[in-house]
């Protein structure tokens, strides 16, 4: 078996073993999450790396994540359609996304998606606390739901 089809069977096995809504789902590669674990709250529990859509389709149907945080290095990029299938598929209850270079267009496109956070990375770090710990409290509004 390949080093990079254990590594997704060792995080899908930390997802499911651990109660549900204590996981964080990054999206992105490997280095994003070095810095990221940093900003995040051991009860949040393990951070889970998700580098490939193939990766989001394998995993179970309702993992119920307790936060998602899109990064802009997750190859395709980050975009609407793609949000929405995780919030559906993982019923997650609160999404980070983090993007450096955004068109207003696409600014407007993803804050749609029910996001709690959309930024730079920079923004994200000068204020990672606050981010962090609204995103955790702040539940799917039914209103939401009934969009995606």
């Amino acid at each position: 078996m390949g080093l990079v089809k254990k590594r997704f069977l060792y995080n899908c096995m930390k997802i499911m073993d651990k109660p549900m809504g204590l996981q964080t789902i990054v999206l992105g590669k490997k280095h994003e999450i070095q810095w990221l674990s940093r900003f995040l709250p051991q009860e949040l529990g393990p951070v889970s790396l998700l580098e490939t859509t193939r990766e989001i389709d394998r995993l179970p149907v309702a993992a119920s994540p307790r936060l998602i945080v899109a990064i802009d290095s997750f190859p395709g990029g980050i975009n609407l359609s793609l949000l929405q299938k995780i919030k559906m598929k993982l019923n997650a209850v609160a999404m980070i996304c983090l993007i450096n270079n955004i068109s207003e267009e696409m600014e407007i496109e993803l804050r749609s998606a029910g996001l709690v956070f959309l930024g730079s990375h920079q923004s994200f770090l000068s204020h990672a606390e606050e981010i962090i710990g609204n995103a955790c409290k702040c539940p799917v509004s039914p209103r939401m739901e009934k969009v995606l």
